[in-house]
């Protein structure tokens, strides 16, 4: 019976471990496992967002309205800009009102993967830019590191975490010392090596168990 016991709690570990180690399902807005948003971006720029207006040039039909966001620049971290005050834009954040109220509807979330889902304005942020032809940039959601109240606290230093553990964080001198950024394998490495080291010790646990019933037993 307590081979049973054995076999069925390693089965259980090894599932476990398998289901949390396994590529997440692509949503909506996923850019897919292997996209890489620091090696995506033309640049990449921290600062907190001043102010932003319609652009109607960038209308797609009826469902969004195109937005221009002005972006005071603290920090630039990959990539050149010419002005301490930046424009970006976005054509799939900001939707129309709904019949009958003044309000627009902000829709960043929505299937067309805008970078804002409310109003901009006040807010701090780390996001990269896709720099069009005409010098102009453009924002994406799958580009958006960080957007919060003030640059500090544990959601923006999870933030920089999270921007280390992409490939092409070794190109940012900054965060090169990062989880992720290293010649280990980075972050991915580390969250497989604990489950394999997590599910080892289950399983040496296990058999030793097993070896002190068959001692007690005999």
């Amino acid at each position: 019976m307590w081979r049973l016991s054995v076999a069925g709690v390693s089965a259980a570990i090894l599932g476990a471990a398998a289901y949390s180690l396994s590529p997440t399902p692509a949503y909506a807005c996923s850019a897919g496992l292997d996209f890489d948003p620091i090696a995506t971006s033309d640049v990449i720029v921290e600062g907190r967002f001043l102010d932003w207006e319609l652009a109607p040039e960038l209308n797609r039909g009826d469902a969004y309205l195109g937005i221009r966001v002005e972006m005071a620049v603290q920090r630039v971290w990959k990539g050149q800009i010419a002005e301490e005050v930046i424009t970006m834009l976005d054509s799939a954040s900001l939707g129309p009102p709904y019949p009958g109220h003044d309000e627009y509807e902000w829709v960043g979330a929505s299937g067309a993967c805008g970078a804002f889902d409310a109003d901009p304005t006040g807010f701090y942020a780390i996001m990269g830019l896709s720099q069009r032809d005409d010098g102009t940039f453009g924002s994406s959601r799958f580009l958006v590191f960080y957007l919060g109240g003030d640059a500090g606290g544990e959601q923006y230093d999870r933030a920089l975490q999270r921007m280390a553990s992409f490939p092409g964080a070794a190109a940012l001198p900054a965060l090169g010392s990062g989880p992720g950024a290293d010649d280990t394998g980075g972050f991915a490495t580390v969250v497989v090596a604990g489950a394999v080291v997590t599910i080892g010790v289950a399983l040496l646990g296990l058999v030793a168990l097993s070896r002190f019933r068959i001692r007690r037993s005999a």
